[in-house]
This record gives C-alpha cells, structure tokens and sequence, in this order.
C-alpha cells in the first residue's frame, strides 16, 4: 500500500551531483498478468548519507511509477538526473594502438617482406586508413600496415590506454532517517502462460490440473512471493512511457498534446491461441506430478484474481514450470453441434450446408477448485496418451466449464432447409415496389450414432426469424432490434442416441427476405 504522506515530490533535474550510494533496486514482488505487463515492486535501502541514487530504473507505464519508504524514512525529493562518469578504456588491436600514439617515435615489426624492412623507425605522423605515414631519418614515408606484427615506443611508454568520459541517465532519491525505499511500476518484461490438463481415465471423475509456465525476461528475482492474474484490467496507457524516465530529448507523448487515450489499448489478456505456449512432458500420472505448494492459493481483488505462488527464483531469461493447483470433479461427455445461421445481413438467405456439421467431444464438469480457472489451453489425457485439446474459458468457481477435446466422426449431423410459402412483396416501398417477401422455411436435422455406445447430443441452431414450429427444441427469442426487418432466435435440442439409431428433427419459421 502506497501512503499519501510517502509519496515522492517528483521534478526534473538537470545538476549533476554524485554524492550518496550507488546501486539498483532488488525485485521484491511480482504480479504479472498474461500478456507481458507485470507490477513490479523493488526495494533498496535508504543510504545513510541521505542520497540514494539508482543506477538502473524499471520503464514504466505512464501514471504507474509510484516512490514510497518503509522503516523510519522519510521521502523529500526524487529526481532524474543525469550523471558523467570516467572510466579506463583498454585498446584492443593494433589499428588503435597506432592511432593512440600519433607524434610518438615507434618502432613497427613487420613479417618479413611484407614492408621492405624487417622493421621501421621514427616518428608516427599520420595512422589513418591502410598506411602509417613515418618521419626516418631518410624522409617521410608511408607504409602499409598489412604485415605489422608489433608496436614499441622509443621511450617505453606505449599508449594502449585511456581514460574515457561517459554519461548516464539515474534516479537520485533524497530522504530522511534510516528505511527502505520501495519503487512501484507497471513494467513489461515477464508473463505468465497458463495451461490445464484433464486426466479422464476415470470414466466418472476427472482430476484437473493448473499449471503456470513464468517466462521472466525482465530481472532477476530471488525468493519471490509472485502473483499470477487472471481477469479484464483496463489499462489503457500501458503503452506508454512515464515521463519522469524518459529521455531528455524526444517527442512529448501524445497524452500530454491533448489526445485522449493512449496507443496501448485494453490491456486484455491475449488469446492463448496467439500466445508462445510453452510444452511440457505428458504428464502420466496427475495424482503424483509435482507437487502443489502448501502455501499457495488466490484471492478476489475487485474484478481480478491472483494466483499465488510462493518463494520463485528465477534469472533473467530464465522460465519456471509450476503446479498451481488440482481438484476432482465429476463430468460427462456431450457431444455439441452448432449449426450457423443460414440468413447473412438478416434479410439474405444463403442456405444451409449440404456438407456434414462438425460434432466435438465436450467435457462438461463443475469448477470444485475453489477458484477461478482462466482462458488457457486445456489438453485431454486418457492414462499416458493425449486425446484431444481445446480451450477453456474463463470460469467462476463453483461455475460449470465445458472444453471441446476433438472432433467425433462416428456422430453424423446434417441439415437441410426447404421453402414452404412465399408472400411475395408482403413489405414494400413507398412507390408501391416490393421491398421485401415474407418466407417460411420448414428445416430438418438428421442425428445418426455410428458408435458402439448411446451417447448424449446437443444440437444448437441459430436463425434469423419468427419460430413457428420448434418440435422438441428449447427456444431461446431475441427481441427484434430498432432497426431490424427480423428477430433472431436460438434452438436447442439435447437428446440421447442409442448405438446404431437415427432421429430426425424439425423446425418451421418465417422471416422477410429481400425481394428479387
């Protein structure tokens, strides 16, 4: 929690003062989200001297960087600053060598033949380009360096070395008594990528299993009590820089020319289909994987979940694999169809599809972990063997989940769709011209089981109209919008298939379609 009273005054400041310890702030917590973003808390202790300077600092998301103390300091003035600093530099080939030491008399070794003379003497003028211009005793000459195998001073005091003068941007932190002080920022730089498996060996109780892989490419961190989170963060200027790190010289975000918004968008957590999903050994046996810390768990913060993970260590660009959690629930196996709407812009019919519906094999099961389970990558195992992947949706505790694993093809659905009456120009223009015509279409739905066992079905049809005729399906209505000629509607059927049967389903509706 960030105290009122410990916020830092924050102003630019160009003087340069070098006083005070030197250092970086080591990372004491961690609460990443999916796509990259992280809070990111360090500490440093408050030098005695009252000037705490850091060397390096987080870049952070505009409105995120927060200074605070802990102990008995007290915050009286943060600034960036930048600082000139010296510093030995040792050259490294002879090209170098040569041109540190223009106007020193030298002596250049050559293989033999490569200049003419097993070495030359004199007075180094010029070392620029190819050749080393020398004053002899015979003249001024030039020689090529190709074939230079050695370089000495006359007087013994070769230059190989100097002293370089470089600048660097750091934050100085002015405070009172003794303490720590603790920088807070929304930063990029580590993520997390979850990932669940649903072990179904057991024809009645699945055990399900949450895992974590923690991609850390921001610093390290050592023994870290780290957060993972799951939910919809509205952080709309993530993507941009806080002015108080930027550069000295650069365009001035775009927030402050009076342009509302920013460049970064909801800070939603990605798809996990677009995300580098990292891949783990099949696990064989779920009971016995490894093993959930004791200490971890989640908590509610406002519309946010955390997952806890206690004690990380990790180096930057290293990767962890952690168990979050497990839990056993009872499921059973439906298997879904959804069949589309045959009507597109609600008032053009394009038909039904004279190929097979696709049917999936969908785990249903109740969420008993106690906590919310994220939008991940869920993969089926039957014992050792995978059976089938797909992707689990957000899901409340205590809430049902439902993944489809694979595609069925021992379960046949098709469609079909016939005109039954047409009225033409039942609405029409103004200038009396047809504008639209009142269909009805009666449809159908064969099921066949090719399986050796009954099995539980749920057809889903969605479709622009009036229903007149649902047979045995649930209808769901939608009110018509403002401006919509049509409603729409949703049919759904659940029933069960023996081995071997057939059944067919129908539904009658009526809708306007353009006249032709």
């Amino acid at each position: 929690m960030i105290g009122t009273a410990a916020l830092a005054w924050m102003v630019a400041a160009s003087a340069t003062d070098t006083s005070g310890a030197a250092g970086s702030a080591k990372v004491v917590g961690v609460s990443m989200f999916k796509n990259g973003y992280a809070v990111v808390t360090r500490e440093i202790d408050a030098d005695a001297s009252g000037i705490t300077r850091l060397t390096s600092y987080p870049r952070s998301s505009l409105g995120t960087l927060w200074f605070s103390t802990t102990g008995g300091a007290k915050l009286k003035r943060v600034t960036t600053t930048t600082e000139s600093q010296t510093q030995p530099v040792v050259y490294g080939s002879l090209e170098q060598i040569l041109r540190a030491n223009v106007g020193k008399k030298l002596r250049l070794d050559y293989r033999a033949g490569e200049s003419g003379h097993p070495f030359v003497e004199g007075t180094l003028l010029s070392a620029d380009g190819d050749a080393a211009v020398i004053e002899t005793s015979t003249g001024v000459r030039a020689y090529l360096k190709q074939g230079l195998l050695s370089v000495s001073a006359a007087d013994g005091k070769l230059v190989y070395k100097a002293e370089a003068t470089t600048s660097r941007r750091l934050v100085r932190i002015e405070t009172e008594g003794r303490g720590k002080i603790v920088v807070t920022s929304l930063e990029q730089g580590i993520r997390w990528v979850p990932g669940y498996a649903l072990d179904l060996s057991n024809e009645k109780e699945l055990t399900l299993l949450a895992k974590a892989t923690v991609v850390n490419d921001l610093d390290p961190i050592d023994k870290v009590d780290v957060r993972m989170i799951t939910g919809f963060p509205n952080l709309p200027w993530a993507a941009e820089l806080e002015p108080f790190l930027s550069d000295p010289v650069g365009p001035m975000p775009r927030q402050y020319l009076g342009m509302p918004g920013g460049s970064g968008g909801l800070m939603a957590a990605p798809s996990p289909m677009t995300q580098n999903v990292a891949r783990g050994a099949v696990v064989a046996d779920f009971d016995n994987s490894m093993a959930v810390p004791a200490t971890a768990g989640g908590e509610q913060r406002e519309e946010l979940f955390f997952y806890k993970y206690p004690g990380m260590t990790l180096q930057k660009h290293d990767r962890a694999y952690v168990i979050l959690f497990s839990a056993k629930a009872p499921y059973k196996t439906l298997y879904t169809c959804d069949i589309s709407d045959a009507v597109t812009n609600g008032v053009e019919y394009r038909g039904v599809s004279d190929q097979p519906q696709d049917v999936w094999q969908t785990i249903q099961f109740k969420n008993t972990a106690g906590q919310p389970l994220t939008t991940s990558v869920a993969t089926a195992y039957s014992g050792d063997e995978i059976v089938g992947q797909g992707l689990m949706n957000y899901t409340s505790a205590g809430a049902n989940a439902e993944v489809a694993v694979n595609k069925s093809l021992d379960i046949r659905v098709e469609g079909l769709e016939e005109e039954v009456s047409r009225e033409r120009g039942a609405l029409k223009f103004a200038n009396g011209a047809p504008m639209y015509d009142l269909v009805t279409l009666r449809g159908e739905i064969q099921l066949t089981n090719a399986k050796a066992k009954a099995v539980s079905l749920r057809v889903r049809k969605s479709l622009t109209g009036e229903v007149t005729d649902a047979g045995t399906a649930a209808v769901v209505r939608e009110a018509k919008g403002l401006r919509a000629v049509n409603p729409n509607a949703r049919l759904t059927w659940t029933p069960t298939l023996n081995s071997g049967a057939s059944q067919k389903l129908t539904y009658q509706y009526r809708l306007y379609l353009r006249s032709q």
